[in-house]
């Protein structure tokens, strides 16, 4: 028997036996339905919120010409440090 068909015929083997088993079980089969649709409803939901700020571009023209300003603070030790908008304004108007 060839090495792929063998580890089909495995699968295929352990999903009669969990099959039959909950089967004979079917609180234990209702709880694993519930589970599997928890983690497939949660999954969703994490993907549709993330959807459009991880893996859509962005909705600008030139992503290439995108900086990303960050400036540094001795005090904490960050080299990432946030600022807010009137400070970047006047880094603008000094540069």
């Amino acid at each position: 028997m060839e090495r792929r068909t063998m580890w089909v015929d495995e699968i295929w083997r352990d999903l009669t036996y969990a099959l039959r088993t909950l089967h004979k079980s079917p609180g234990y089969a209702a709880l694993v339905v519930l589970t599997l649709a928890f983690g497939v409803a949660a999954n969703t939901t994490v993907f549709s919120v993330m959807n459009p700020y991880l893996f859509r571009p962005l909705p600008y023209e030139s992503l290439d010409e995108l900086v990303q300003v960050n400036q540094a603070n001795p005090i904490t030790g960050w080299d990432m440090d946030r600022f807010s908008y009137p400070q970047y304004e006047d880094w603008k108007a000094r540069s």
